[in-house]
C-alpha cells in the first residue's frame, strides 16, 4: 500500500491571508471601541433625576453610581448608592454607615443626609457598636452645618470620668452604662480622661448641638436628629479638572494613575491640558466647573490642535473665528498626537523643524 496515504496532511498558512486578517482586525477593533465609547459617553452624560421609584431632590451624576440607578462605569468606588426598603435612596459614607440621601446639591457638591435606620445610642448600649469613625475621610468632608462628636463608652472605672462632664447619656437598661459625648472644644480639655474607653466619632447637626448646649441638661437623643451635610468633591475634583477643560466626561477610569476621559466621538483618552481656554463642556448647567486659572500656560503657544483620531490634518485644519473674532482650532481629541497646529500657523513634525501651513 502506498505510504503516502498515511502521511499527515501539512497545512501552511498563506502569508497574504495573515496580513489581510490582521488588517481587517485592526479596522474592526477601533470601530468597536469607538462605538462602545460613544455608548458610555451618552449614558454617563445624562444626569439621574429619579431613583428607587422616586424623584430625587436635586440630581445624581459623577462620581455616584448604583445598581439600577446609574451604571457602574459612570462613577467611582466609594460613591455607590443603593435602594433600600420602602424605596429609600441610601449612601454608605464609610465604615458601613448608611445614610438616607435627602438631597443632592450639584452646584455645591454636597449630600444632605439623615440617619436611615441605625441608632448609635442603642448600638452602644447593646455593646454592638463597632465603628470608630463614621466618615471615609479619603472621599468625603463634613459640611459647614455638621460637627463631629467624640463619643466614649465602656469606660473603666466610669466614676473617674464623670466630674465636669455634662454631655453624657445613661443607657436605659442593663447595667446603666454611661456614654459621654464631647464636642471638639470640650474634647481638647477633657479628652485625656478617656484613654481607657472605647471611642467613636459621630456626626451631628451643628444647629441642633448648639440648641442643646444652651440647655441645663443635654438631651443626647436629640443630637442625632436633623440633617448633616457631606462634601463629596474631595477626591474627584482634581482628577476631573482636565476632563472638564477639554470638553470630556469623567467616568470610572478618571481617578487612576493614567486618568482618562470619555469624549463624544467615542475616544477614551487622557486629557491633554490644562488649556487656557476650556473646550465645550457637555455637563449640565447645574454642574460647577473648576476655577479657570489663566496663569497656567501649556508647553505650546495655543492649545487648539487639529485632530486626534485622524492623521489627514489637511481636511481637519479648520481655523474658525468666534463671534469676538478670536481664532481657535479643532479640539485635540479629533486627531493624532503629532499633528498639532499652533496659532502662528506652524505644524511641528517629528523633527525640530516647523513648516508654515
Amino acid at each position: 500500500m502506498n505510504a503516502k496515504l498515511f502521511r499527515p496532511h501539512q497545512y501552511f498558512l498563506n502569508p497574504l491571508s495573515i496580513i489581510i486578517s490582521i488588517l481587517l482586525l485592526s479596522l474592526f477593533i477601533p470601530r468597536h471601541n469607538a462605538q462602545n465609547g460613544i455608548h458610555m459617553y451618552n449614558v454617563c452624560r445624562e444626569i439621574t433625576t429619579r431613583a428607587c421609584g422616586k424623584d430625587i431632590k436635586g440630581a445624581i451624576e459623577y462620581p455616584f453610581w448604583g445598581i439600577g440607578i446609574r451604571d457602574r462605569y459612570c462613577g467611582l468606588e466609594g460613591f455607590e448608592l443603593s435602594c433600600e426598603e420602602q424605596g429609600d435612596l441610601v449612601v454608605d459614607i464609610g465604615s458601613d454607615s448608611k445614610y438616607h440621601v435627602a438631597e443632592v446639591n450639584l452646584s455645591a457638591s454636597v449630600l444632605i443626609l439623615n440617619r436611615y435606620y441605625d441608632d448609635p445610642l442603642e448600638d452602644i448600649c447593646a455593646s454592638s457598636f463597632t465603628n470608630s469613625t463614621i466618615l471615609d475621610e479619603k472621599l468625603y468632608d463634613y459640611g459647614e452645618n455638621t460637627e463631629e462628636m467624640h463619643v466614649f463608652y465602656h469606660c473603666d472605672p466610669p466614676a473617674v470620668y464623670t466630674n465636669g462632664i455634662t454631655y453624657k447619656f445613661t443607657c436605659p437598661s442593663g447595667d446603666k452604662k454611661e456614654v459621654f459625648f464631647l464636642p471638639k472644644d470640650v474634647f481638647s480639655e477633657y479628652g485625656e480622661r478617656f484613654k481607657s474607653c472605647k471611642s467613636a466619632r459621630l456626626p451631628v447637626n451643628k444647629s441642633v448641638l448648639e440648641q442643646q448646649i444652651t440647655k441645663n441638661e443635654v438631651e443626647v437623643q436629640q443630637l442625632f436628629k436633623g440633617n448633616i451635610e457631606v462634601l463629596y468633591n474631595k477626591t474627584y475634583r482634581n482628577a476631573c479638572h482636565d476632563c472638564f477643560l477639554t470638553g470630556g466626561l469623567c467616568w470610572s477610569g478618571t481617578k487612576t494613575k493614567q486618568n482618562t476621559c470619555l469624549y463624544s466621538n467615542g475616544a477614551v483618552l487622557p486629557p491633554y491640558g490644562p488649556y487656557p481656554q476650556p473646550g465645550p463642556a457637555f455637563y449640565t448647567a447645574q454642574t460647577v466647573l473648576p476655577p479657570y486659572e489663566p496663569s497656567v500656560v501649556p508647553p505650546y503657544p495655543q492649545p487648539g490642535v487639529i485632530s486626534y483620531m485622524y492623521a489627514d490634518f489637511a481636511s481637519n485644519i479648520d481655523r474658525k473665528r468666534k463671534s469676538s473674532g478670536t481664532e481657535h482650532w479643532h479640539s485635540n481629541w479629533c486627531g493624532c498626537r503629532f499633528y498639532t497646529a499652533h496659532s502662528i500657523g506652524a505644524l511641528p513634525l517629528l523633527s525640530p523643524k516647523e513648516n508654515k501651513i
